[in-house]
């Protein structure tokens, strides 16, 4: 009996509901230590009387529903649409000694947010988890005063008293990190409700990018076209996501489990050369059965949600953002208890000591101007400093084109015996930034790739094998072989990391090369 109660005390009850233009998803199960027990869900398409923007109709609406669900609410976790905050993935500098305070951070996260977002400061909420280790990545997210306010008085019509408020893409990305974790690379997630789409990037075992497109199944006639359209901008994610950075995409998963996000899945992960997943839950646990494929999506991610509470992980909440510590806090209560004690101590040092108490509140008060003030400076010249650097590192990549194609001359075949038809060159060079302790104490690195590709036609096939040993030998430029491998025709790609060849960019006997050109052809 003992252990029953223990096992009781430590069982939640939660309900994750929610609410997009579509309809409504909601989900209530049992948290605790060991996982989540699913206690029941509901899915209800929103009225076409009810107005999308009047919060008192869509809110009467959901208390209709909530009431549908027929279990114990517990906790209300209430889950708004994607597009209906700004989530930002950055990365915050270190501190010199090592990680960043909870003052430092919090006011490093707002500056950021400030600086890239097109939202008034005033009312705007901005939440934001902190980063696990030393990889100094932050997920921050930002909603603005009269949304946040509009949810208010949605939970308010509905009767429902929410204890957080959040986004649906954290619960995916809980499920999504499993498999990144077992799987040690880059995933690319892919949630489908019956309102739109929406892509995740899960990197470094957390939420590294997220969008949503519109995109409706049962508004496509044709299947395949929609499938066709989510691979398309699947692709097209991971693509702005990784940039130039040379990363492979491990596996696109669905959330979901059926034939059709099987094959969503497989077509997906066909065009990006990966492997596909499907997500049902998390350690063996999942929906219950009989919850049709086209709302599994949704509700997938509430799941996601309750594991989160279950394990008590760090996450947004809108309602109870972090905020940077009271740091005059200490000082304060020090000042105050001095003054006690100079009071108990008798009224012959009185005069003594009021004069001194305010010499230092008026101390203070100018150091905390003077402080802020500084940490207001200083995080300008850093941004700034960054900012520069990677400028001037940008610029400092160039290629010696004139260089390259004087090496390359070198070892070209004698007048005769070859044609040069097609020649370009294209470099791609961004700086990256390593940090060591902090920043500015890292260091910058220039990765540079430069890629020549001529083609043309040769006397014979051995000119070719010729040409193509001696650019190798030169240990300049890796030699690739495009186009069809004729005996009169050659198509070589030369790729190299250096900016201007050193020495001779291709290998060549001075003693023997006229020779052998004379001799041979």
């Amino acid at each position: 009996m003992g252990n029953e109660r223990t096992l009781m005390a430590k069982t939640r009850v939660i309900t994750a509901i929610e609410v997009d233009r579509w309809g409504a998803a909601m989900l209530t199960g049992e948290v605790s230590s060991g996982g989540v027990r699913v206690l029941g869900w509901h899915v209800a398409s929103r009225p076409t009387n009810v107005g999308q923007g009047d919060a008192a109709a869509v809110g009467a609406w959901l208390a209709s529903e909530v009431r549908t669900l027929g279990t114990s609410r517990g906790r209300v976790v209430l889950v708004v649409p994607r597009h209906e905050c700004v989530i930002k993935h950055l990365q915050v500098p270190t501190a010199p000694q090592g990680a960043v305070s909870a003052e430092d951070l919090a006011g490093i996260v707002r500056l950021q947010m400030i600086r890239q977002l097109a939202l008034p400061l005033e009312g705007t909420t901005i939440d934001y988890v902190p980063p696990a280790g030393s990889s100094g990545a932050v997920l921050a997210a930002a909603m603005p005063a009269e949304r946040q306010h509009w949810w208010n008085e949605v939970a308010t019509a509905a009767g429902i008293k929410p204890a957080r408020l959040t986004v649906g893409s954290v619960g995916a990305a809980v499920l999504l990190s499993d498999i990144h974790d077992r799987r040690g690379g880059p995933v690319l997630g892919i949630r489908t409700t019956p309102g739109g789409v929406e892509f995740l990037v899960i990197e470094s075992g957390g939420l590294g990018a997220s969008r949503a497109i519109d995109l409706e199944p049962e508004s496509s006639e044709d299947t395949e076209a929609w499938s066709s359209r989510v691979a398309m901008e699947a692709r097209r994610t991971w693509m702005s996501h990784v940039g130039a950075r040379n990363v492979e995409l491990d596996s696109v998963a669905v959330l979901g489990e059926g034939p059709e996000a099987r094959a969503l899945a497989e077509r997906c992960a066909q065009g990006l050369s990966c492997m596909p997943e499907t997500v049902r839950g998390l350690q063996g646990q999942g929906l219950p059965d009989g919850v049709p494929e086209r709302y599994q999506g949704s509700l997938v991610a509430l799941l996601g949600l309750l594991f989160e509470e279950a394990a008590g992980r760090a996450s947004l909440d809108f309602l109870n953002p972090r905020k940077a510590p009271d740091r005059a806090a200490l000082a304060r209560k020090a000042v105050l208890i001095g003054s006690l004690g100079l009071i108990v101590l008798g009224s012959l040092f009185y005069v003594v000591a009021d004069q001194s108490l305010s010499g230092l509140r008026r101390t203070l008060t100018l150091a905390k101007s003077e402080r802020a003030a500084l940490e207001t400076e200083y995080a300008g010249f850093l941004v700034e400093h960054a900012r520069t650097s990677h400028l001037e590192e940008w610029r400092a990549s160039r290629v010696d084109w004139v260089a390259h194609l004087d090496g390359l001359s070198r070892v070209w075949p004698t007048p005769g015996t070859a044609v040069l038809d097609d020649l370009s060159g294209r470099a791609s060079a961004r700086p990256e930034y390593a940090p060591k302790k902090g920043y500015p104490d890292g260091q910058w690195k220039r990765p540079l790739t430069a890629i020549f590709d001529f083609s043309g036609k040769v006397k014979d096939r051995e000119v070719s094998s010729d040409l193509r040993d001696r650019v190798l030998r030169g240990e300049v430029y890796t030699v690739e072989s495009r186009g069809a491998d004729t005996p009169d025709k050659f198509a070589f790609r030369l790729t190299t990391t250096m900016q201007t060849p050193a020495g001779r960019p291709a290998a060549e006997d001075p003693a023997s090369a006229p020779e052998s050109k004379g001799a041979g052809r």
